[in-house]
């Protein structure tokens, strides 16, 4: 079944195209011909797809432009901006970190490549939204296979997920923090 990538769209399951997904794949130099078929990376991009809507759930900036749309992106804004012939007075487009606005109709650049990225990972055989076995609250764990022998202990206050750091860099300015964070982040003014 065919991606689709409508923005705003009501049945849409891909923020991209499997042709944009293509060009950013030749253009970093990731090898998908002899690999993976159509359909393979297709099911790949709906997943990268549903882990950022899911993953940055309430962490997205703004909210969505349309009710009944059924992705995350595009989304609107409510901040105040000084009311000018270009800018309407009730809603806006979300403001990225440079303050540039990005009109309330598109899907940024940064959440495609983003999908990209987990796509690529989704490929690689990661499961980008596994279950965790008891909430993945692993206090000690250890494994011995004869002489070699591995063991996992993680931080009391350690994330459950995985982090992507070429994911959370795309989207910094889009959202209000890191999947698994149990808090937003803030902007520290100084009156």
């Amino acid at each position: 079944m065919a991606l689709d990538s409508t923005v705003g769209g009501a049945n849409a399951d891909s923020y991209a195209s499997l042709a944009e997904f293509k060009a950013y794949a030749d253009a970093i130099g990731f090898t998908y011909t002899s690999v993976y078929t159509d359909d393979v990376i297709e099911i790949a991009m709906r997943k990268a797809t549903q882990y950022l809507d899911r993953a940055y759930r309430g962490k997205w900036k703004g909210f969505r432009s349309d009710r009944d749309q059924a992705l995350a992106w595009p989304r609107m804004s409510t901040q105040n901006l000084p009311v000018n012939y270009l800018t309407p007075s009730f809603t806006t487009g979300v403001i990225d970190e440079d303050g540039y606005e990005i009109p309330s109709n598109t899907i940024p650049k940064q959440v495609k490549e983003a999908e990209y990225e987990a796509t690529i990972i989704s490929l690689g055989g990661s499961d980008l939204l596994p279950p965790y076995p008891r909430g993945n609250a692993i206090k000690r764990k250890k494994v011995k296979a004869g002489p070699v022998e591995t063991e996992t202990e993680y931080m009391d206050s350690a994330s459950a997920r995985d982090r992507y750091l070429k994911i959370e860099g795309l989207l910094y300015g889009l959202t209000t923090g890191q999947p698994g964070a149990t808090s937003g982040s803030g902007k520290l003014v100084r009156a």
